[in-house]
């Protein structure tokens, strides 16, 4: 369970970078492109998390019967 937690976390802090890239992004009025390919990043950054999340309790809920 710990080398899932560890990549959940390093996922948490690279969504909340990516956070803030667009965010720095919409900011500098950059090019619709590049925000849009942020935003793409983020979201599967996203979905690796989420996926992490169903992973972990599905080990969980293996392991508690």
């Amino acid at each position: 369970m710990e080398k899932i937690e560890r990549r959940l976390k390093h996922l948490e802090d690279t969504h909340t970078h990516q956070h803030k890239m667009v965010e720095a992004l919409i900011a500098e009025k950059a090019p619709e492109h590049t925000i849009t390919e942020a935003k793409k990043k983020k979201l599967r950054i996203k979905d690796m998390i989420e996926s992490l999340k169903l992973e972990r309790n599905l080990k969980w809920l293996i392991n508690k019967n």
